[in-house]
């Protein structure tokens, strides 16, 4: 009798673990990400058009028909960030597909699929694009040092370098939190397969 005693002494002496999140949460947390993505999508369209205006406005302000082999660099530029925008909008019609209405499961199955072409378009698209625009930030630097003051060409090289580190970081901080937000639904989707 004395063993069963210590027994439940023992079994009364359990922590009961809870689930980290129950099913209320997890729609709350989904639907503050649709929010942070379509917001996402907007800046990002937004200001990889601004930076379009701002090298179409280069391109016109610079062209002639004396440089137009020497401007290759900046229509690589131009090409690239359209290229970018394109996917970017590519992405927000893929995640405006998603059925919201649809069960949880399925739901939890679509936003998996839409991170998994997210990180595709982060692993290869993105480092593909980022090297071409710095390829043709590089060929376009020596018509800028040949046209401009000393002092305007180094505001603009160091410019240029300072928006290129500022993108990394940008896009390593949005690659990340992709990558959490893909984790967190794939164990979601795991949890519900149980």
């Amino acid at each position: 009798m004395e063993k069963f005693k210590e027994l439940q002494s023992i079994w009364n002496q359990q922590v009961i673990s809870q689930p980290k999140l129950d099913t209320e949460e997890i729609v709350e947390k989904s639907f503050q990400k649709i929010k942070e993505q379509k917001a996402k999508h907007f800046w990002t369209i937004g200001i990889l058009s601004s930076l379009i205006f701002v090298l179409i406005f280069f391109y016109q302000l610079i062209y002639n028909d004396e440089i137009t082999g020497k401007i290759k660099g900046l229509e690589l530029m131009i090409l690239v960030i359209i290229i970018r925008i394109i996917l970017e909008i590519v992405s927000a019609i893929l995640f405006k597909k998603i059925d919201f209405t649809t069960s949880f499961k399925k739901h939890t199955d679509q936003l998996v699929s839409y991170f998994k072409f997210r990180k595709t378009l982060h692993f290869i698209f993105t480092p593909i694009i980022y090297l071409l625009y710095i390829v043709g930030f590089y060929l376009f630097l020596p018509l800028l040092k040949a046209n401009l003051s000393h002092s305007f060409y180094l505001y603009v090289f160091f410019s240029g370098v300072g928006f290129l580190t500022f993108f990394s970081f940008l896009l390593f901080k949005i690659i990340r939190r992709d990558l959490t937000d893909l984790k967190f639904l794939q164990n979601a989707g795991k949890g519900l397969n149980n």
